[in-house]
C-alpha cells in the first residue's frame, strides 16, 4: 500500500467513507500514472494529494504523494474526507471540499445541491484570520488563548491596510512568463465568458449602485476625494502622453457616428435633467456657481496658458487694428513718437496712430524701458499745462516729419 495512504488510514476515523476514500485511491494507482494515456481513456484528469498538503505532515512535493483521478472521483474523494476527520482537520478537509468549483466541461457535474449543503453546513466552524503588517495567520475558534495572545502582541481581526498593500504589491514590478502565460490561457479555454456586452443592468441593480455610492461619499469622503483626484491625474497623464484625445484618431469616437436612437436617448436625458434643474431654484443656482467655479479654475490653470496668451494678443488693440503683438508695435509705432516729443493727447489729434489716449499711456507703463519712461515724464513736465509754446513745438514736428510725407491712418 502507498506510504501516504497508510498514513492518511492511520490518523482518519475507522468508518465507511475511509474505507471508499482508500478504495478509490488504490484503485486509481493501479492504472499507469500517466496524465497523456488516461487523457485519452477519460478524456480528463486531476491530480490529487493523498496525504493532504494542509495537514502539514510532509510529502507535500513528492510525486508518490500524487494520484490522477477523473473528476467525479475527484469530487467524491473530497467528500469522503470530510467525514473521515474530527476537529481543526475536519475543518480543513470541509474548507478543499468548499473549493471545489467548475472551471471547465469536464467539471460541469461539480454542483453542491440542497442535501450535500445540509450535511456540510453544520461543520462550517468559523477561523478567527488574524493580521499585523506582513502575515495573516489562520486559527481555529477552539484556539481562544493563542488567539489572545496574538491580540496582546498587536494582532487584528481586521485586516490592515498595511497588509493589504503588502500582499497586492506580490506582482508589481514582475511579468508572467510565456510558458505561464500560455497555461494560464490554456486553462480557460472552453470556458464561456460572462459579459454584459449587449445587455444591460436591471434599474434595480442601477438603483442600488448609485446609493452604494451616495452612502460611500458621505461615510468616507476623504476616501471619496483622493479616489476623485487619482483617477483625474490619471487622465491628464492620458491626454498628456496622447494616448487619449479629444479630436483625432485617438477620440474613441474617431471615425464613428451616433445612431438616431442614441441620439434621441442623449437628447431625452438632457431635456429631463433641464426641467428637473429648472425646477429646483437651489440645485439651479448651485450648479450655475459649480460651473462658474470649475471655468474659473480650468482658465487659471497651467494648461490653460497657451490659450490665454493667444486670447490676450488677439483681443489686444494692437493686433485687432495693425495684426502686431503689444511689444512690436509700442517699439515699432509709439516709441519713436515718444522721442519725438509727443504726448498721447498730440498722437490722437494728429491721428499718427489710431488708439485711444489711455491705450498708449498703458502700453508705455507696460512695454517701455525705464528710459522711456523718464522721456515721457519729461514730455508731459514740458507740456504741462497746456502750455503754448510745447503745443506749437509739436505743431511744428508734426509738419517737419509726417505732414506732407505720410498719410494718416484713419479710424475705423
Amino acid at each position: 500500500m502507498n506510504i501516504y495512504l497508510e498514513k492518511v488510514i492511520s490518523i482518519a476515523n475507522q468508518n465507511k467513507y475511509t474505507k471508499y476514500y482508500s478504495r478509490i485511491v488504490e484503485n486509481a494507482l493501479k492504472r499507469p500514472q500517466d496524465r497523456k494515456v488516461l487523457k485519452e481513456i477519460f478524456g480528463y484528469v486531476e491530480s490529487h494529494h493523498i496525504l493532504p498538503e494542509s495537514f502539514g505532515l510532509g510529502g507535500e512535493k513528492d510525486k508518490e504523494n500524487l494520484v490522477l483521478l477523473t473528476a467525479k472521483e475527484h469530487f467524491i474523494v473530497h467528500l469522503c474526507a470530510t467525514k473521515m476527520f474530527d476537529s481543526l482537520l475536519k475543518q480543513k478537509m470541509i474548507f478543499a471540499f468548499r473549493q471545489l468549483r467548475a472551471k471547465n466541461p469536464y467539471q460541469e457535474g461539480r454542483y453542491m445541491n440542497a442535501r450535500l449543503y445540509s450535511l456540510i453546513k453544520p461543520n462550517f466552524k468559523t477561523y478567527v484570520r488574524l493580521y499585523n503588517k506582513e502575515k495573516r495567520v489562520l486559527l481555529h475558534e477552539s484556539k481562544a488563548n493563542e488567539i489572545a495572545e496574538f491580540e496582546k502582541l498587536g494582532w487584528s481581526r481586521i485586516m490592515t491596510q498595511e497588509y493589504k498593500d503588502s500582499s497586492m504589491k506580490c506582482m508589481k514590478g514582475k511579468k508572467h512568463s510565456d510558458e505561464t502565460k500560455a497555461k494560464m490561457s490554456a486553462s480557460q479555454k472552453g470556458i464561456p465568458k460572462l459579459s454584459l456586452r449587449g445587455r444591460s443592468h436591471s434599474l434595480e441593480r442601477i438603483q442600488k449602485q448609485k446609493d452604494t455610492a451616495k452612502r460611500n461619499k458621505i461615510e468616507n469622503p476623504e476616501k471619496h476625494q483622493k479616489a476623485a483626484e487619482i483617477r483625474a491625474l490619471k487622465m491628464k497623464a492620458k491626454y498628456e502622453s496622447g494616448e487619449l484625445s479629444v479630436s483625432g484618431e485617438n477620440n474613441g469616437m474617431f471615425g464613428k457616428s451616433q445612431t438616431e436612437e442614441t441620439k434621441r436617448k442623449i437628447r431625452e436625458k438632457a431635456l429631463a435633467r433641464a426641467r428637473l434643474i429648472d425646477s429646483d431654484p437651489i440645485k439651479k443656482a448651485e450648479i450655475s456657481e459649480r460651473g462658474r467655479m470649475v471655468g474659473k479654475k480650468s482658465w487659471s490653470s497651467d494648461g490653460c496658458e497657451k490659450r490665454r496668451d493667444r486670447i490676450s494678443l488677439t483681443s489686444s488693440v494692437a493686433y485687432q487694428k495693425y495684426r502686431m503683438t503689444p511689444q512690436e508695435f509700442y517699439d515699432e509705432k509709439l516709441k519713436p513718437l515718444l522721442y519725438m516729443g509727443f504726448l498721447p493727447a498730440a498722437i490722437v489729434r494728429y491721428n499718427l496712430i489710431n488708439v485711444s489716449k489711455n491705450y498708449i499711456k498703458k502700453l508705455i507703463v507696460e512695454w517701455g524701458t525705464g528710459e522711456d519712461i523718464l522721456q515721457f515724464e519729461k514730455n508731459r513736465k514740458m507740456g504741462a499745462g497746456a502750455n503754448k509754446a510745447y503745443i506749437k513745438f509739436q505743431e511744428d514736428q508734426y509738419n517737419k516729419y509726417f505732414a506732407d510725407k505720410i498719410e494718416s491712418i484713419p479710424r475705423k
